[in-house]
């Protein structure tokens, strides 16, 4: 078994997200595709303060349930916090949501947990009292009772939730890459095959890989071809400038697949080939990511 088919196994059973994403982390070292390397490393250490999240991870609304104390022994629980109530200059809304930042491993555990919940620090609960001294945040219980605690419930639903968007996209890289590369990730794959995978995962990540193209100051915009349309192929590589001679030596090789087509991933082999030089010489280079994404489109659909 390769290691794609080992991904998809996995991330289409019962594989743990952690296991898989270790997985995945050889394939981001064989292939050398920089983005998913650093993807894997936050997925599976955590993504510090100063990282972007992806959506999967937040921010979520969250709902923040407040313990207040007052004299003689008087006290409130779970009184809802609205962020209604604050004024606008505080700029508090992140204290009304949800960032997962921890690691896959740490959210599997807290997944398995009953009940899940995160709290403002102290400072904040005390600035929060302040707050509504000085008229900033709009009281909501009577006036000598003060929050001395603040909890945000996290739903397993939610973590759950972030380990199967970590999971689907695992699946659907293998499945992606499956098609146009079988072999990414293997150790004696060549460097010409491991490159076209980088560059695969890199449009993978980042979207459909529409290529905007332009001519007498006019842009426009195209998209990959067709799965196994040859002309949509060969006009698609004329409009974002691959030479003359490459579509020549494209044909040729698409002629000698069609009288062996062979089946499965042995379909289309010096095609495939094909699309791993060019996206060799081109290297980062944009007319690399819209071959690469042809690639996707043809072979893969």
């Amino acid at each position: 078994m390769t290691l794609l088919d080992d991904l998809i196994s996995g991330a289409s059973g019962e594989a743990s997200v952690a296991s898989l994403l270790r997985q995945v982390k050889i394939l981001a070292s064989r292939t050398r595709a920089a983005f998913l390397a650093a993807w894997i490393e936050h997925e599976l250490n955590g993504y510090p303060a100063d990282v972007e999240l992806p959506p999967y991870r937040g921010p979520h609304q969250a709902h923040v349930l407040g313990h207040f104390m007052g004299g003689f022994g008087r006290e409130l629980q779970n009184v809802q916090i609205p962020s209604s109530g604050w004024d606008k200059k505080l700029e508090a809304a992140s204290l009304f949501e949800i960032e997962l930042r921890e690691s896959a491993a740490e959210l599997g555990s807290m997944a398995a947990q009953d009940n899940v919940t995160l709290a403002w620090s102290a400072n904040i609960v005390q600035n929060y009292n302040q707050f509504v001294q000085s008229g900033l945040v709009q009281r909501i219980v009577t006036g000598d009772m003060v929050l001395v605690e603040a909890k945000i419930p996290v739903s397993r639903h939610l973590l759950v939730g972030v380990l199967d968007a970590v999971r689907n996209r695992i699946l659907d890289l293998a499945l992606e890459l499956e098609k146009v590369v079988p072999d990414a990730g293997q150790g004696d794959t060549s460097d010409a095959e491991q490159n076209l995978a980088a560059m695969v995962i890199t449009n993978h990540f980042h979207g459909p890989a529409n290529v905007a193209i332009g001519s007498s100051g006019v842009k426009q915009t195209i998209k990959p071809p067709a799965r196994g349309d040859l002309e949509d192929l060969v006009r698609y590589l004329q409009d974002v400038g691959v030479k003359p001679d490459l579509i020549t030596n494209l044909r040729t090789a698409a002629e000698e697949d069609q009288e062996d087509p062979g089946t499965g991933q042995g379909r289309w082999v010096r095609v495939r080939r094909w699309f791993a030089d060019v996206a060799q010489d081109a290297g980062t280079e944009a007319i690399g990511g819209a071959v690469a994404a042809a690639a996707v489109g043809f072979l893969g659909g």
